[in-house]
C-alpha cells in the first residue's frame, strides 16, 4: 500500500487533480471503473466529482468508462459506508433495509435519553453541584460529551476512567485541603471585618460600598464559590484594608476549601456518569427502533472492516481508495481510512492543511497533521498543486507572503506559495485597507455601524470585478460581496446595522416562525384544521386586515359582554368565512396538501403582496412561505422514518420544537444582497469582494470545559486514535476575567502550552480561509490606531503589514492597495431607507388627514409642468395582453414587483412570478409576457447604458424647505460615472398614440424625483423616462 498525498491549496484546482489522476489511471488500464471508491464529504461534491470524471472521459473518446465510473462507489462518507454495510449485511448480522435517520431525529432521540434515563435524585444532585459550581447547563454538557464521545469511538465504559484522569489533573495542582477554610469561618471573619469597618472615622464611599457588598453575600442562606472569590477582590480603599485583609485573605484561599474540591470532583464524577448512563440509553432506545444514524454507519462499518471475509472481498475488488477534503476528517473516519487503506494498493489524500479547522465536520486537525508529518517523514508521497485559478495575482502574492512563515512547522514554502494563472487586467486595487474612524469615543455598535457605511460606499461608489462566468468586466453588485464575522452575534449586528441603511443582507438566522407572513399561514392552517382556535382568528384578522388590536380586542369584548356568539365565526373577516367553507376536505388531504389549501384559501401571498414593502423584502417574505413548504416535506420523511402519521397539528408541533431549539431558520434573501456569514461558513465558498472583519479580535485561552488531549505517543498510522482520552474541567468562577485562582493553576499544564499553540496556530489557519475566499479584491478593515493591524492580523508576525496605499512590490508580482478611511458620524446618519415596515400592530394615534397631507408631499402629488416635452425613444413592439377587466392598481402593482424582481436577478424563478401574477391578477395576464418584458427592457438598457449600475425601487426621503418630507421609492434608477437615469413604471395600456400624453402628465413626479435625487446625490440626474409596461415602450420626458 502506497500513500499519495496532494497539498491542495485554496483555489489549486483540487476537483480538477482528482479527475485527471482517475482519468488517466483508467485510460491507460491501470485501474477499471469499478475498482475505484472515492469519498467526499457533501453529496453535491460527490455528485460533482462523478459528473468531471465522467465528462472528462467522453471528451477523450471513452464513452464506455464514461458510463462504468457513474456505477463506481464515489460519494459522501456515510453513503460509501452505509452502501457497504447493506452489502455485507448478512455477514454483520444486520438487517439488508437500514432504517437511517439524519442529524435531527438523532438529536431528537437523544434529547428523549437525556430525559428518560435519569432519575429524579440524580437530576437533583445535578442542579445543586451545576448551580453551585456556576454551571448554568449541565445538560448541554452531557450532550457535547456524549457527540465528542461517539466521534472519536469512545463507549459508555470509558467515562469513569476520564472522571478520574479530569479529577487527577486537578489533584496535582490544587492545594492541600485546610479544614480551617469553610463558610462557617468566613462568615464570622466577614462579619468581624464589618464591625471593625463601622467605627472607623469618616469612612470613605469605597469603605461603606464594601460593607454593603458583604452584608449582602452574608443574608445569603449560603455563599457561592464566585462570592469567594469577589471578597478577594474587595475595595475599601486604605482606609478599610487593614480591617478587611483577613477576609480577602479567606477568599482567596478558596481552592483549600475541602468543600469546594469535594464539589468539583463529585460534579465532574456526576456528569461523566450520567453520559455513560444517558449514551447507553441512546444506543438502546435507537436499537429497540430499529434506527442507526451516521456515526452508528461509521462505527458499524469500522468492525466490520475487521472481518476477515469481507477484508477478503474489498482487496478483490477496491484498488484505489480518494479521500476528498482530507483535512475535515473526523477521528472515526480517519479510523476507517487507516482500515481500508491495508486492503488497497494505494491511497491518494487530497487536502490543505493550511484549512484544517477544529470542529469542522467534526474534525480534529491535529489528527489531519499528524498524518500529513507522518507522510513527509516518510510514510508516503507528497505532491503540491503549484497554480492557484482562484484569485488575482496580487491578491495571491500577499497570501503567499503573509502566510509562509507562519506555516512553516507544517509545510515548505513551495507547499503554501502558489502561481497565480489569471490575465485578466482588471484595474480595480486587489486590497482595500480600510481605517474605521468614529467621532469620540468608539464602542462596538459605533464601529459595526461605520463598517456598514464602509460597505454601503465601497458598492455605491463602483467597483469593477471580473464575472466569473462571462469572463468580462462590470460594476460589482451587493451579491458580490460577502462580509466574512468571527461570530454569529456579530452577524446579526451588523445585518441590522446594513438593513437601517438600506443595504440588503443575506445571512443564516432563525425565527422563521417569528415573521408575520410564516404567522398569517400557520394561523390559517391552525384554523382550517381546529374552528375554535380564536387566536388563530385574531391573528388572521390582525395580520389580513391590517388592523390593530385596538379594534378587534375591543370587538371581542363586546361582544362577550353581549353574550353574541358570532364575534370569531365566518362574519369576522371574509377569510374566516372561506376556510369554514373548505375545513370538510382537510381529513382527506396530507400536511403539505392541508397547508396548500389553506395559504390558497386564504390567499396569503396577495396578502403578502399588499402590504406593499421594497421589492427585496416582498421577495424575502414570498422565500419564507417556500421555505415553510419545505419545511413540509422535513416534517412529513421525519414522520415516515419514525414511523408515524404525519398530520397537521403535528406539524405545527413539530415546527414549535424547531422554533425552541433555534432550528427554525429563514430563507437566505433570494435576491441581490450582501452575504454575511462566519469565516467557519465561508470554507469551500468564494466572492469577487471579500470583507475580513473581527481583525481586532483576540485570542481566548481556557483549558475549562470540555476537551480532547493526545497522550505523549509516536502517531501510528494503523492505530491513529491511540492515545486519545477526554477530559473536562467546569468553571467555577465564570465572571471573573483575571486573576482567578484555578485558571492560574492550571496554567502549569503541560496542556495549556499545547493548547496555546493549538490555538494560535488554528486562529491562523482560519485566517487563511477567509482570506482566499476573494478572487477579485479583499478588504481588511482595521481600528484607527496608529500602525494597528489587529490582534488576529498580528499573528501573522509581518513586518508587511500594515498595508499602505499605492503600488507594492511582492517578488515579481506588484499588488495594488487601496487605503481608505471610512468615517461615521452619527448627526450625518443616513436615514432608514424609505418603506412600509410591517407592523404588527398599529398604533390608533394618528394625524387627521389635512395634517398628513401638509406634512406629507409625495412626489405623486406634484402638477403636470406645462413646459415638460416628450418623444418615444423606444417602442418593443410588442404587448402585454389583458385577458379581462382588471383594477389597475393591482395589476400595476404586481408589474412593479416582478419587473424590479426581474431586474435585479434575471434568473429568478418564475415560480416567483407566477406567484405574484397568479395572486395579484388572476387569469389576467400571461406570467411568461411579464417575464419576455423584463428581458426586452433589461436588454435596452444593457445596450444604451452599458456601464449603469442598475437600483430597483431605491428609497428615499427628503426634508423640503416648507417643513414637509417627501419620501417614496423610484422604481428604476440607472448610475453611471457622468450622472442618473430615472425609469418610472406605469401600466397604463393605452396605445403607442397616446404614450407622449399621458407621459407628460407625469412630469410633476419625475421633476420631484430628478430634485430629490440631485440633492441627496450631489449627482446630476441626465434623464427621466415612464416606461409603458403594458404597451411596451419607452417615452423620454424633458422635464427642464
Amino acid at each position: 500500500m502506497t500513500i499519495y498525498y496532494t497539498q491542495a491549496s485554496a483555489g489549486s484546482g483540487k476537483t480538477t487533480s482528482i479527475e485527471n489522476v482517475v482519468t488517466e489511471k483508467l485510460i491507460s488500464k491501470q485501474l477499471e471503473p469499478h475498482q475505484i471508491m472515492a469519498v467526499t464529504f457533501t453529496e453535491d461534491a460527490a455528485a460533482e466529482l462523478k459528473e468531471r470524471i465522467s465528462q472528462s472521459l467522453i471528451a477523450k473518446g471513452n464513452l464506455f468508462l464514461a458510463t462504468s465510473i457513474m456505477n463506481s462507489p464515489i460519494g459522501t462518507v456515510h453513503s460509501v459506508f452505509g452502501q457497504l454495510l447493506v452489502d455485507f449485511a448478512f455477514e454483520l448480522g444486520l438487517s439488508p433495509e437500514q432504517q437511517v435517520i439524519d442529524p435531527s431525529d438523532t438529536e431528537q432521540i437523544l434529547a428523549e435519553a437525556l430525559d428518560n434515563s435519569l432519575d429524579a435524585k440524580r437530576i437533583k444532585q445535578l442542579n445543586y453541584l451545576g448551580n453551585r459550581l456556576n454551571v448554568d447547563d449541565w445538560r448541554t454538557v452531557i450532550h457535547d460529551l456524549i457527540q465528542l464521545s461517539r466521534s472519536n469511538n469512545f463507549s459508555d465504559e470509558d467515562m469513569a476512567v476520564f472522571a478520574e484522569l479530569s479529577i487527577k489533573d486537578l489533584i496535582n495542582l490544587l492545594p492541600p485541603i485546610d479544614e480551617g477554610i469553610n463558610e462557617s469561618a468566613f462568615r464570622l471573619v466577614i462579619q468581624q471585618a464589618i464591625e471593625t469597618g463601622r467605627v472607623v472615622d469618616n469612612p470613605t464611599k469605597g469603605l461603606s460600598s464594601t460593607i454593603e457588598d458583604c452584608e449582602k453575600i452574608l443574608r445569603k442562606a449560603r455563599f457561592d464559590w464566585q462570592d469567594w472569590i469577589k471578597l478577594s477582590k474587595l475595595s475599601p480603599t486604605k482606609k478599610g484594608e487593614l480591617a478587611f485583609a483577613q477576609t480577602k485573605l479567606v477568599g482567596a484561599s478558596v481552592l483549600k476549601c475541602k468543600d469546594f474540591q469535594e464539589e468539583l470532583f463529585g460534579f465532574i464524577r456526576e456528569i461523566f456518569t450520567t453520559t455513560a448512563i444517558v449514551l447507553k440509553d441512546f444506543q438502546l432506545t435507537k436499537k429497540s427502533r430499529g434506527f442507526i444514524d451516521f456515526v452508528d454507519q461509521e462505527q458499524l462499518a469500522l468492525h466490520a472492516l475487521d472481518n476477515p471475509i469481507i477484508q477478503e472481498r474489498i482487496k478483490n475488488e477496491i484498488r484505489f481508495l480518494i479521500i476528498d477534503e482530507f483535512q475535515d476528517t473526523n477521528p472515526i473516519q480517519l479510523a476507517l481510512f487507516s482500515k481500508l487503506s491495508l486492503l488497497v494498493e494505494d491511497i491518494l489524500m487530497v487536502g490543505d492543511a493550511k484549512q484544517a479547522i477544529y470542529g469542522f465536520r467534526g474534525s480534529d486537525p491535529r489528527l489531519a497533521l499528524n498524518v500529513l508529518d507522518f507522510v513527509q517523514k516518510g510514510g508516503g508521497e507528497i505532491s503540491t498543486l503549484p497554480n492557484s485559478y482562484r484569485s488575482r495575482p496580487g491578491l495571491v502574492a500577499l497570501t503567499n507572503e503573509l502566510f509562509t512563515q507562519p506555516f512553516s512547522h507544517l509545510l515548505t514554502p513551495e507547499q503554501v506559495q502558489l502561481a497565480s494563472v489569471r490575465k485578466d487586467k482588471l484595474e480595480t486595487a486587489e486590497v482595500e485597507w480600510w481605517t474605521l474612524v468614529t467621532e469620540g469615543r468608539p464602542n462596538k455598535n459605533i464601529m459595526i455601524n461605520t463598517l456598514a457605511q464602509g460597505i454601503k460606499d465601497h458598492i455605491h461608489t463602483g467597483v469593477k470585478i471580473m464575472d466569473r462566468e462571462t469572463k468580462e468586466h462590470r460594476f460589482a453588485t451587493w451579491r458580490d460581496l460577502a462580509v466574512l464575522c468571527r461570530g454569529n452575534s456579530e452577524i446579526s449586528e451588523l445585518a441590522g446595522s446594513l438593513a437601517k441603511m438600506g443595504v440588503p443582507v443575506s445571512f443564516k438566522r432563525s425565527g422563521l416562525l417569528e415573521t408575520p407572513e410564516v404567522s398569517l399561514a400557520l394561523a390559517c392552517l391552525r384554523l382550517l384544521i381546529d374552528p375554535s382556535d380564536s387566536l388563530a382568528s385574531a391573528e388572521i384578522v390582525c395580520l389580513a386586515a391590517n388592523t390593530g388590536p385596538e379594534t378587534w380586542l375591543r370587538e371581542r369584548l363586546n361582544g362577550i359582554e353581549t353574550s353574541k356568539s358570532n364575534i370569531w365565526d365566518e362574519n369576522a373577516h371574509p377569510i374566516l368565512d372561506k376556510l369554514a367553507k373548505v375545513r370538510k376536505q382537510v381529513s382527506m388531504l396530507s400536511t403539505g396538501e392541508a397547508l396548500d389549501l389553506a395559504m390558497l384559501t386564504a390567499d396569503v401571498y396577495s396578502i403578502v403582496a399588499a402590504w406593499g414593502e421594497n421589492t427585496k423584502l416582498a421577495e424575502h417574505r414570498f422565500a419564507n412561505l417556500a421555505a415553510l413548504s419545505e419545511f413540509v416535506n422535513e416534517y412529513e420523511n421525519h414522520c415516515e422514518t419514525q414511523f408515524m402519521a404525519a398530520t397537521p397539528s403535528g406539524f405545527i408541533l413539530w415546527l414549535k420544537n424547531k422554533e425552541q431549539n433555534n432550528s427554525d431558520n429563514q430563507a437566505a434573501n433570494p435576491g441581490d444582497a450582501v452575504t454575511l456569514t462566519t469565516y467557519h461558513g465561508s470554507k469551500g465558498l468564494e466572492w469577487p469582494i471579500v470583507v475580513c472583519s473581527s481583525l481586532d479580535s483576540s485570542l481566548k485561552l481556557s483549558l475549562y470545559g470540555i476537551r480532547i488531549v493526545q497522550d505523549n505517543f509516536d502517531f501510528d498510522w494503523n492505530n491513529p486514535l491511540k492515545g486519545r482520552a477526554i477530559r473536562y474541567i467546569p468553571n467555577p468562577f465564570p465572571d471573573q476575567k483575571a486573576n482567578e485562582p484555578l485558571n492560574d493553576l492550571l496554567k502549569q499544564l503541560n496542556d495549556w502550552t499545547a493548547n496555546e499553540r493549538q490555538e494560535v496556530n488554528e486562529a491562523i489557519q482560519l485566517l487563511y480561509v477567509g482570506m482566499t475566499r476573494a478572487r477579485d479584491q479583499l478588504i481588511l478593515p482595521t481600528l484607527n490606531k496608529n500602525e494597528y493591524v489587529g490582534e488576529w492580523l498580528k499573528l501573522l508576525n509581518s513586518n508587511f503589514l500594515p498595508l499602505k496605499g499605492g503600488d507594492l512590490q511582492i517578488g515579481s508580482n506588484t499588488l495594488k492597495v487601496k487605503s481608505r478611511t471610512v468615517l461615521y458620524q452619527v448627526e450625518n446618519q443616513v436615514l432608514p431607507a424609505a418603506k412600509r415596515l410591517k407592523y404588527w400592530f398599529n398604533s390608533e394615534a394618528e394625524k387627521s388627514l389635512q395634517d398628513r397631507m401638509v406634512y406629507n408631499q409625495p412626489a405623486s402629488n406634484c402638477s403636470p409642468i406645462e413646459t415638460a416635452q416628450g418623444n418615444i425613444i423606444h417602442n418593443f413592439d410588442s404587448r402585454i395582453k389583458l385577458s379581462g377587466p382588471v383594477e389597475m392598481e393591482d395589476l400595476g402593482v404586481a408589474l412593479h414587483h416582478c419587473l424590479a424582481i426581474l431586474i435585479n436577478n434575471p434568473e429568478a424563478d418564475h415560480s416567483i412570478i407566477n406567484s405574484i401574477i397568479n395572486n395579484k391578477v388572476p387569469g389576467i395576464i400571461n406570467p411568461e409576457h411579464v417575464i419576455a418584458r423584463g428581458k426586452e427592457l433589461l436588454n435596452w438598457i444593457n445596450s444604451t447604458f452599458p456601464e449603469s449600475k442598475m437600483h430597483t425601487e431605491l428609497p428615499f426621503t427628503q426634508h423640503l424647505d416648507n417643513g414637509g418630507i417627501r419620501q417614496g421609492e423610484m422604481d428604476l434608477v440607472l448610475e453611471t460615472s457622468t450622472g442618473w437615469y430615472i425609469i418610472d413604471h406605469k401600466s397604463n395600456p393605452q396605445p403607442s398614440t397616446n404614450w407622449v400624453d399621458i407621459a407628460l402628465q407625469y412630469s410633476g413626479q419625475l421633476s420631484a424625483y430628478k430634485h430629490t435625487l440631485e440633492a441627496l446625490s450631489n449627482k446630476k440626474v441626465l434623464g427621466t423616462f415612464i416606461h409603458f409596461t403594458i404597451g411596451g415602450g419607452l417615452v423620454e420626458v424633458i422635464v427642464d
